[in-house]
């Protein structure tokens, strides 16, 4: 079957046995028929061409609204067949006199499958660019989202005269066409614009376009290699480098010298037909000649000559390989047939590997360390996969640099044999991993893409960052829906969808890994906040307002517990303004009380580090001030002020291990070396002590932290 064109009249007929409300209307085939069905329905109404080639009737000025009598509607009638447009019937339809107007459709991508969506509708819907797509089928989570994302809560209350709407109409209509898109995939468009509310709040759709062709099957592709092979790459003790060399600045040194510094807990060796010794440790000329059968071959010879070490792979019964080396399809024609013949003969004789072109994989675990970033692995349960090397490398930079503990860094090249997908379907099984970081640049199938990325949010917190977006493609759309439907659009979506938090910049990693690795889930949006002074405060709860947190008024019986801790004129709400005590004892027990109060799901600390910071600052300018003090007193002041600091966060961790809520700080001036996020951990229970310099990121982190709570409640309903 080609493309199939539904008119207006039998769009409706077809959203209608599906349970969608559609303003009452008739077809018209001769001119005697007008003024009885006019008379039916009751004045007004409103008269407008169909036939199937009419796809936006407005464009032709063949829609004729508010007709109040039959002159009128002759006149109406009359233009109308006298048009160019190729009309087949006329359409009279009760007019709905209503200020509020939806859109919901639904679009087939090529990628990701049929997508349903809502918007603000009527002809303003595009320029307006107020809609949300969701991938079918839908569940009552999905469609609840997808009107909290347009913004519309305002136009659900009363609204200039007119009644409130039942949210669960809008959930209804949604779900009625995730139903009809379920059941008829060979539906490629549905355009229900405008879907408009009445005076008494009720929803009829006054106009609709069915599209259906028949479609090719999508791409689906699953992942192709086994969770663990690479499992057996990230913890192999005994690793070969084919094409060492004692060449500095080449690959050949360059990883080795980087690996072997990191104090790996394994045996390398080195591979080199022309060298007996690499700066006096022993080269062994081939794969054949090492001692032990490894389990894994770094290779950084030149292009030419990888596919020889990989047959030799085969011959020794060694499977998995990282291919360091540059050369492939990323530098053109030759570079592709390189790589294809690469390929064929991995793919025929079980050989596994990473790349080519790649920067290489790390395991702080066992301190493995096969790339080019020397750095200090901390050990921790945040894994980080990236389609470009220097991105990743970046990324993984920052979060160590901020004392973020990583499980491992998989970079994938080209990704020949190993992709992002066998990739996602390791950390859904890798019970190491806590939190998983993704930059992906593209994806081999959108809705297996989808599938497995869901299924992997829905067992960890997944932090992605999208290289590559591109809004390209909506041109020959041919509905509002489908004109809306681009490419970052739909990826958003499907983002969206799958629970996955969604980042635009490389220090985001950071912020996400280190709240998901470290702090307890945050269980609702409601944000108690400490602060030692009343802008700080204002300007956190602001922030918290702007990212979907809620900052409630503490009740009376909260404020009678603090007030013997803070003077008289303290804040009396929330935000809690310590104002300048400095008492520990004191702070813990407001903490203490903020924990137990049901109404608090997190608490940020503003200036959780003043102990340090601001009397450490104090205390050091005694020495260059005009008194006469004790020589060495402010030296003993500070190492007081950083015993009571941590003091305070011991106290902080006993009780975020307590109460298993989040206490997220917010710090003051720490010197460059210790702007770090994560400050102390607790190894039995894997909680820590998260800070942020900026306000932001303490709000954004625990508003990532909330979302992902919603969503994992959305998939258990």
């Amino acid at each position: 079957m080609g493309k199939f064109v539904y008119d207006e009249y039998e769009s409706k007929k077809i959203i209608g046995n599906y349970g969608i409300p559609v303003a009452p209307g008739t077809l018209m085939h001769e001119t005697s028929e007008l003024k009885d069905a006019c008379r039916q329905l009751e004045y007004p109404v409103v008269i407008k061409g169909c036939g199937k080639a009419l796809l936006h009737k407005s464009e032709y000025s063949l829609v004729h609204l508010g007709v109040t009598n039959d002159t009128e509607a002759e006149k109406a009638a009359a233009e109308i067949w006298n048009s160019d447009a190729p009309v087949e019937d006329i359409l009279i339809q009760k007019q709905i006199k209503g200020k509020r107007e939806f859109i919901f459709g639904i679009k087939r991508d090529d990628s990701f499958g049929t997508l349903i969506a809502f918007g603000l509708g009527g002809i303003l819907a595009e320029a307006l660019e107020k809609i949300s797509f969701r991938l079918a089928p839908l569940n009552h989570y999905d469609a609840v989202s997808m009107i909290e994302e347009v913004g519309v809560s305002k136009l659900l209350t009363s609204f200039r005269g007119e009644d409130a709407i039942d949210i669960e109409d809008l959930i209804q209509i949604l779900m009625s066409l995730s139903k009809l898109a379920i059941e008829n995939p060979d539906v490629k468009e549905v355009d229900i614009n405008p879907v408009i509310a009445d005076i008494h709040g009720k929803l009829f759709a006054v106009d609709a376009l069915i599209i259906k062709e028949e479609q090719e099957p999508l791409s689906n592709r699953s992942p192709r290699i086994a969770p663990e092979v690479i499992e057996r790459i990230l913890e192999a003790k005994s690793i070969a480098f084919v094409g060492a060399t004692d060449r500095i600045g080449s690959f050949g040194n360059f990883l080795p010298a980087i690996s072997d510094a990191a104090d790996f807990i394994g045996k390398f060796y080195y591979v080199n037909p022309d060298k007996e010794n690499i700066a006096g440790v022993k080269c062994f000329k081939n794969l054949s000649e090492l001692p032990e059968k490894v389990e894994l071959v770094v290779i950084v010879v030149p292009a030419p000559a990888v596919i020889d070490i990989v047959k030799e792979m085969k011959v020794c019964g060694l499977e998995n390989a990282i291919v360091v080396t540059s050369g492939f399809s990323e530098t053109g024609e030759e570079g592709h047939v390189l790589e294809d013949e690469l390929i064929v003969f991995a793919k025929g004789n079980g050989i596994n590997f990473f790349g080519p072109n790649v920067m290489g994989v790390i395991n702080p675990l066992n301190k493995l360390n096969i790339s080019v970033m020397k750095m200090d692995l901390v050990p921790g349960c945040t894994t980080m996969a990236s389609h470009s090397g220097n991105v990743g490398g970046m990324a993984l930079s920052s979060c160590l640099n901020k004392g973020i503990g990583i499980r491992g860094f998989l970079a994938l090249g080209n990704e020949s044999i190993i992709g992002m997908e066998d990739v996602i379907d390791f950390l859904i099984e890798d019970e190491k991993t806590k939190v998983a970081c993704l930059y992906v640049e593209t994806v081999a199938s959108g809705l297996g893409f989808y599938k497995q990325i869901k299924k992997l949010s829905s067992l960890k917190p997944v932090v992605l960052l999208k290289g590559g977006d591109t809004d390209s493609g909506s041109a020959a759309a041919s509905s509002h829906t489908g004109a809306m439907a681009t490419n970052q659009v739909v990826f958003n979506a499907a983002c969206a969808q799958a629970g996955i938090i969604k980042i635009n910049n490389l220090d985001d990693f950071a912020v996400y890994s280190s709240v998901f690795s470290y702090l307890p889930e945050m269980r609702g949006n409601r944000v108690a906040i400490i602060t030692t002074g009343g802008g700080l405060g204002v300007n956190t709860a602001d922030l918290c307002e702007k990212y979907g947190l809620s900052v409630p008024a503490l009740p009376p019986e909260i404020i009678e517990k603090i007030n013997p801790y803070l003077p008289p004129f303290w804040s009396h709400g929330n935000p809690v303004d310590l104002v300048w005590v400095q008492d520990v004892a004191a702070w813990g027990m407001i903490l203490e009380e903020l924990l137990k109060w049901d109404g608090c799901d997190a608490v940020i600390h503003i200036a959780m580090h003043a102990q340090r910071d601001i009397q450490s600052d104090y205390f050091n300018c005694l020495d260059k001030s005009c008194f006469a003090y004790p020589e060495g007193l402010s030296a003993q002041l500070c190492e007081k002020a950083k015993a009571s600091e941590g003091a305070w966060l011991d106290m902080v961790l006993d009780k975020m291990k307590e109460y298993r809520k989040p206490i997220i700080g917010i710090g003051g001036r720490l010197e460059k070396a210790e702007q770090k996020f994560v400050y102390k951990t607790d190894d039995e229970d894997k909680l820590g002590i998260v800070t942020f310099l900026s306000a932001e990121n303490a709000v954004k982190g625990l508003s990532g932290m909330h979302k992902y709570n919603l969503f994992k409640e959305g998939i258990a309903l």
